[in-house]
């Protein structure tokens, strides 16, 4: 996790999702397999260009920690997946969710640029 290369994506209108975990988190281990590793997201992630981000909270004093609750208004609670839309507009999953949740957000993003 890098605040700033998260930035740099947002200005550019690319998206990005940043999946909050931690080492401890058993919930976020679920959604790492039944989610993340799926061919079918894992597919739509490089076809819509989306820069994704593994924000390791472990432990208290990592930026991410800190950021996920700054800049994104969550309690600390994870798992927290954030999708930044090229709109500027963010989509959250918080807990266990399932793949159907995360694929049509992925699936109504643009088209990478070719």
């Amino acid at each position: 996790y890098d605040a700033e290369i998260v930035q740099q994506a947002v200005v550019k209108k690319r998206p990005v999702l940043l999946k909050f975990t931690a080492d401890w988190c058993t919930n976020c281990k679920i959604v790492e397999r039944r989610v993340f590793e799926n061919p079918e997201v894992v597919a739509l992630l490089q076809a819509k260009n989306v820069l994704p981000i593994k924000a390791d909270t472990t432990l208290i004093d990592y930026p991410a920690t800190r950021d996920l609750k700054t800049l994104y208004g969550e309690a600390g609670n994870v798992p927290v997946t954030v999708v930044l839309l090229p709109d500027g507009s963010r989509k959250k999953l918080r807990g266990i969710f399932d793949k159907g949740e995360l694929i049509p957000i992925l699936a109504n993003l643009p088209e990478a640029a070719k």
